[in-house]
């Protein structure tokens, strides 16, 4: 699996993803494709070099609503819909001046939407599987 901050044919990647690297037709890794099919690469010159922590912080609070409703039953999409469109939304649309433009913002959303999934998927597992 690799990892946000890995380094893959000398190229920071900034999603984590079970898929392999994306070989472009030299042979070398040009990128990622994360889950939801968006492609993170190199060409996205202001997301690789942002600072990840917002990102980091805004999966935090969203994912604060997923440990509260975790409780009441296992997770389901429309909770993480919820957690994302209460949460992580507005506080995206907030740090929207830090992106170059749509495609950078609407990565940042892909990413986000991919690791609430996985608290999700975490959260359920410890809580409900038996």
């Amino acid at each position: 699996m690799w990892w946000k901050g890995d380094h893959l044919h000398g190229r920071e990647v900034v999603v984590r993803t079970p898929l392999p690297p994306h070989e472009d037709e030299s042979g070398e890794g040009a990128g990622e494709v994360c889950r939801s099919g968006a492609w993170i690469g190199q060409d996205m010159k202001g997301w690789t070099s942002m600072e990840n922590v917002e990102i980091d912080w805004v999966v935090d609070k969203a994912s604060e609503l997923l440990a509260d409703k975790i409780e009441e039953g296992p997770l389901t999409e429309e909770d993480i819909n919820l957690a994302f469109e209460m949460f992580a939304k507005p506080r995206l649309r907030k740090m929207s001046d830090s992106f170059s433009g749509e495609e950078e913002y609407t990565e940042a959303e892909n990413e986000v939407r991919v690791r609430l999934h996985e608290v999700a998927n975490k959260l359920n597992e410890e809580n409900w599987s038996e």
